[in-house]
């Protein structure tokens, strides 16, 4: 079976939010005070945030899934999963999640 592989860090999502949070909180107050290192600060911590959510999202692309001995691996070598590392799953029509340990 062939299909799309993407892996989501939650962690780097999580800490996505708290930034976004910070940069509407701080945004205001630093176009409020107008002063130049205020608003650099702003913009570098925007800057930085939006990193962090594109590097949240890595994409395997389409691999063969690898499905037997209690165990799904992503491609010939990639990352495996048992079914000790799952805690949960989805289908929605044809997508489905898989939630584990690591990732929340």
């Amino acid at each position: 079976m062939v299909a799309r592989a993407v892996r989501i860090d939650v962690s780097r999502v999580r800490l996505g939010q708290i930034l976004t949070f910070i940069c509407l909180a701080a945004g205001p107050v630093a176009r409020r005070l107008m002063v130049g290192p205020a608003l650099a600060g702003v913009g570098g911590l925007v800057v930085v945030t939006l990193m962090i959510f594109l590097s949240a999202r890595r994409s395997f692309g389409k691999v063969a899934l690898d499905i037997g001995g209690g165990r799904l691996r992503l491609g010939v070598a990639g990352p495996q999963l048992t079914r000790s590392d799952i805690t949960a799953w989805t289908i929605d029509g044809a997508s489905a999640r898989v939630y584990t340990r690591a990732a929340g």
